[in-house]
């Protein structure tokens, strides 16, 4: 019998020794104040579909399986609202409409603009992020004028490479 006061000792151990309210509440009050690290990002980004949404030719051109890496600084001013380049790419001119990057998780909303193109086309963003990593899928859709409309799915995956070069 010496075994069950051994048992309810491990097991109060594995369960935090409180109740499971408490450990909910403390893990909230961490995410709470869990934000993005300023520094220099390296983000992955691998394309997972590519679906023309009218008989013309997409106007944005791009491959299922396709990968590339890009880089972006999170200025410490930034670190609650971080540039659209971390999730873009930076190569059009794009802007943030609304972004909630709080408590672990990312949902953003992105207008960008690119020469050739007759009208902007939206990018969403959904994922979750730690201090120094995040993965998140987006999904870009044109809603162009002429034919050539897309919708774009891909997977980024992120992480903190060190601090920003200096300018």
């Amino acid at each position: 019998m010496r075994l069950a006061p051994i048992l309810l000792c491990l097991l109060a151990a594995c369960s935090g020794g409180g109740d499971g309210a408490s450990n909910e509440a403390a893990a909230e009050t961490l995410a709470a104040g869990l934000k993005l690290q300023p520094g220099e990002w390296a983000v992955s980004s691998e394309t997972l579909t590519v679906d023309a949404l009218d008989t013309g030719r997409p106007a944005i051109a791009a491959k299922v399986g396709g990968k590339s890496e890009n880089k972006a600084c999170i200025t410490a001013d930034a670190a609650a609202k971080p540039p659209p380049a971390l999730f873009t790419g930076g190569k059009d001119d794009c802007t943030t409409q609304s972004a909630y990057i709080s408590r672990g998780r990312i949902s953003a909303q992105i207008q960008c603009r690119r020469p050739g193109l007759d009208s902007p086309y939206q990018i969403s963003v959904d994922g979750s992020y730690t201090a120094d990593s995040l993965t998140a899928e987006t999904s870009l859709a044109t809603q162009l004028a002429s034919d050539g409309d897309v919708r774009i799915r891909t997977r980024l995956t992120g992480r903190r490479t060190g601090d920003c070069p200096s300018t």
